[in-house]
């Protein structure tokens, strides 16, 4: 077994280990002749067995108090999925409920008003990395900046508590998607290329990017060769990403309608979806757990693990014996 110490020094103390065998300290008792005494074997087995116990519960002792512990393991592992960034907006209008379109002509408050769009979002989420166990998820959400939520991680209790942060407080008014994208294409910096990588983008909003933004992002991307999936979540005052336009609008009015041009000319794979209600919400998501399952190579690392307790317990069982042994002894008779 591959044990480190992380106290070695205090190994050095085993040497008292002898002190047991050694003639001094020792009880006696006078008498005229030894001739007297007959061999007793008995005594002399439980002397050893008494001496061997107390160095044996020192070693214990010592080799416990010396932190012994296995050192941090990394395992090379082979899955089904992909390595994924959830950028996630958190700005005012999430907190809004998705549009009733099949209610058009009813007046606007007086339309059943369902959970908000970041809460059906968050809800869709929980579900899509419950069932993809093997994949590694990070997250970001945004609206005037981006933060960070989630490094890379494969480990469910934290990915669905990150998720469930994302509720805390109201959003803000703006949505910054640069600044959020340029950040969630830097969770490949210098990682090794080991199967699927994508981005995918949860946002009701979009907002025109200046030139040096673009540029950093298409860099990073292609860079990290990572996937960009957008789900747009569609609001009642704005034309849909593939709507014509009319003669007297421009596409620069809508940023969202220059996002999605920009993206398909990062040279990255990419695809949008256009969720009008929280069922297109799931449909878009389920569709992208079905596209991203493919093989990925990634690294387990099992933390470092302590046993010093072993000893402790070892010496436990000495000492228990010893004094049992002890029980037995007789100092002295007159």
């Amino acid at each position: 077994m591959n044990l480190e110490f992380e106290h070695p020094g205090v190994l050095f103390a085993l040497v008292l280990a002898i002190i047991p065998w050694l003639k001094w300290g020792r009880h006696a008792s006078a008498f005229s002749s030894l001739t007297v005494f007959p061999v007793d074997r008995v005594s002399t087995f439980m002397s050893v067995a008494e001496r061997s116990l107390t160095s044996l519960a020192l070693i214990a002792l010592l080799l416990g108090l010396s932190t012994p512990h296995k050192p941090t393991e990394t395992l090379a592992r082979i899955g089904q999925g992909a390595q994924m960034v959830v950028l996630l907006d958190r700005s005012r209008s999430m907190d809004q409920p998705f549009y009733h379109q099949s209610l058009p002509d009813m007046p606007l408050l007086a339309r059943p008003r369902g959970d908000s769009k970041g809460t059906v979002a968050r809800r869709l989420l929980s579900e899509f990395a419950a069932k993809r166990r093997e994949d590694m998820f990070g997250m970001v959400i945004f609206s005037t900046n981006p933060i960070q939520v989630l490094p890379l991680t494969q480990k469910p209790d934290v990915i669905q508590a990150a998720i469930e942060a994302g509720n805390v407080g109201r959003g803000l008014a703006e949505t910054n998607v640069g600044h959020a994208l340029e950040q969630a294409f830097r969770f490949f910096d210098d990682r090794p290329y080991s199967g699927s990588r994508i981005v995918m983008l949860i946002s009701d909003g979009a907002a025109n990017l200046k030139l040096e933004t673009r540029e950093r992002i298409k860099e990073l991307a292609t860079r990290n060769r990572v996937a960009l999936y957008w789900l747009y979540i569609r609001t009642r005052s704005s034309p849909g990403i593939f709507d014509e336009l009319s003669s007297t609008e421009s596409e620069e009015l809508f940023p969202h309608r220059s996002l999605h041009r920009f993206f398909k000319e990062m040279g990255v794979p990419y695809r949008v979806y256009t969720a009008e209600d929280p069922q297109a919400l799931e449909t878009a998501i389920a569709d992208v757990s079905r596209l991203q399952n493919l093989p990925i190579h990634y690294d387990e690392i099992k933390a470092q693990q302590n046993r010093d307790y072993w000893f402790y317990a070892a010496a436990a069982v000495f000492l228990l014996l010893l004094s049992g042994f002890r029980g037995l002894e007789i100092e002295g008779w007159t």
